[in-house]
């Protein structure tokens, strides 16, 4: 495994984890500054 991948893989618990603890919080608006401003996020 390469450095990058170790970043990558980090990079994306991060995001993984912002998103759930967001959620949890229910601060949506802070969720969908997660994606990008293209998103369609249907409920």
């Amino acid at each position: 495994m390469t450095l990058e991948n170790l970043r990558v893989k980090e990079e994306l618990r991060s995001l993984i984890d912002d998103y759930a603890i967001l959620g949890d919080e229910k601060k949506i608006s802070q969720v969908m500054d997660l994606f990008t401003p293209d998103v369609t996020y249907k409920v």
